[in-house]
């Protein structure tokens, strides 16, 4: 979880990138996949979003719907070799209780390509203004040795906007084989990059 937190309305209009008038012409971006470049994981993006690799090797993405951006995170860190993704999850909310008026949206386990995963979702004020209030998801996946932690946020207002996005990532991901090493020996595709729009609540949990 980021130490800080820029009210997303704020920035909206100066991340939107086109115009409307050029949104209508050229459309949004077509649905691509990400293939990470020592083969961890790859997963595919719905239409609208962009993404890198920034310098710490964390997969950074974000979209625009309206006025509000989400934004979303895959990280990878060591932990024990096939670790409890529900002991990650309960930790990771421990952890996070000390934002403003955190609340607890609740989770479980799933399956993520075969893989066991847990997920949860939570709430807060940004700089304890309720006026901002933030929705998270967070996606806990295990290979190996490997924690995958996927990282989603946006205004809580607009999250509903977002949950078929969500949905397509989490159906499209594809984590590898981890050795003892740590190191990948399975090279992974992403799923073909379905299309949930106008599916109601299809995401796991949630708003």
């Amino acid at each position: 979880m980021r130490a800080r937190h820029i009210p997303i309305v704020v920035v909206a209009i100066a991340l939107t990138g086109l115009a409307p008038a050029q949104m209508e012409i050229f459309g949004p971006p077509k649905p691509a996949p990400f293939f990470h470049p020592k083969g961890f994981y790859a997963l595919g993006f719905p239409g609208g979003w962009s993404y890198e690799l920034n310098k710490s090797g964390d997969l950074v993405a974000s979209a625009q719907k309206g006025m509000d951006r989400a934004e979303l995170t895959l990280s990878m860190r060591s932990v024990p070799k096939d670790a409890d993704t529900e002991n990650v999850a309960l930790n990771a909310a421990k952890a996070l209780r000390k934002l403003p008026h955190f609340k607890d949206g609740g989770g479980g386990r799933l399956k993520i390509a075969g893989k066991p995963a847990s997920v949860r979702s939570f709430e807060f004020d940004w700089q304890g203004n309720t006026e901002y209030t933030i929705a998270v998801e967070e996606l806990y996946v295990v290979s190996g040795p490997v924690l995958f932690t996927l990282h989603f946020e946006a205004m809580k207002r607009s999250f509903p906007a977002y949950r078929n996005d969500l949905k397509t990532i989490y159906d499209s991901l594809m984590v590898a084989e981890i050795d003892a090493d740590g190191k990948p020996f399975k090279v992974v595709s992403p799923k073909p990059v379905k299309d949930n729009s106008g599916v109601p609540n299809v995401n796991q949990i949630g708003w």
